[in-house]
């Protein structure tokens, strides 16, 4: 009769359109052989919903892999990092592991942040700079606007921009839109939370072809294994369910 809300895992199942979509591949197909290693059907299926196009998309062993990507990938001994607290601390892992220096905005009252500040004092001169959006712990969402105006006007540091829980708050300021000619913004996104899948362990980036690129380089394309690629495909396509849950 518990609720296990600790993680902001899903309180409800996945779609049932996803259980029988891995459920009909296992009564007719083995396991025996490898994943798609293009996850063409997923990502196929991201791009189609989000209006980008197929190059613009990765998908990863959730949204956790993703960003451990992206940061092994940009930020090096040489590199400064910013973020704002509180955040997200799994990154912390990832970016203390690459080195370099790292500055961290603490606000007076993290309910209301002085972005111009965190501009002027922390992103300008930084390489990387991670924000959460909508917040997390807050529940604060900055528009697209905003953060389009802020990625264009500081355009040496590639923002990391984590909608872990956009589907929550409005696709309206989700910044996957931009990442096609917007060259320093990265997205990523989860199955984990809206999508109740945080067992298959599934997620994604956006961004420039020319970021993909490079992220390749140190990625094995087989991470993402079948289950993950054909629940994930399911739970895109079953677009009533997402909406009522949310």
């Amino acid at each position: 009769t518990w609720i296990k809300l600790d993680w902001n895992e899903s309180p409800r199942n996945a779609s049932p359109k996803v259980i029988a979509a891995i459920n009909e591949f296992l009564r007719d197909r083995s396991l025996a052989y490898y994943p798609d290693v293009t996850s063409n059907e997923l990502i196929s299926a991201i791009a189609e919903q989000q209006k980008v196009p197929k190059e613009c998309i990765s998908v990863f062993n959730g949204s956790d892999n993703a960003l451990q990507h992206i940061f092994y990938t940009f930020l090096s001994k040489d590199t400064l990092f910013t973020t704002i607290q509180p955040t997200y601390t799994q990154i912390l892992q990832f970016v203390n592991f690459k080195g370099g220096t790292s500055r961290f905005y603490l606000p007076d009252n993290v309910l209301d942040i002085d972005y111009e500040r965190f501009e002027r004092d922390y992103v300008r001169g930084s390489d990387v700079a991670y924000l959460i959006n909508p917040h997390n712990p807050t529940g604060h969402l900055l528009s697209r606007d905003f953060l389009h105006g802020l990625a264009g006007r500081n355009p040496g540091t590639l923002f990391v921009l984590d909608e872990a829980y956009m589907e929550f708050a409005s696709s309206d300021e989700s910044c996957i839109s931009l990442v096609e000619t917007q060259r320093n913004i990265v997205v990523t996104r989860t199955f984990s939370k809206a999508y109740g899948l945080a067992g298959i362990r599934l997620g994604y980036a956006a961004t420039h072809r020319d970021n993909l690129d490079m992220v390749r380089r140190i990625k094995n394309e087989k991470d993402i294994n079948t289950l993950a690629q054909i629940a994930g495909a399911a739970a895109v396509a079953d677009a009533s369910y997402l909406e009522e849950h949310v």
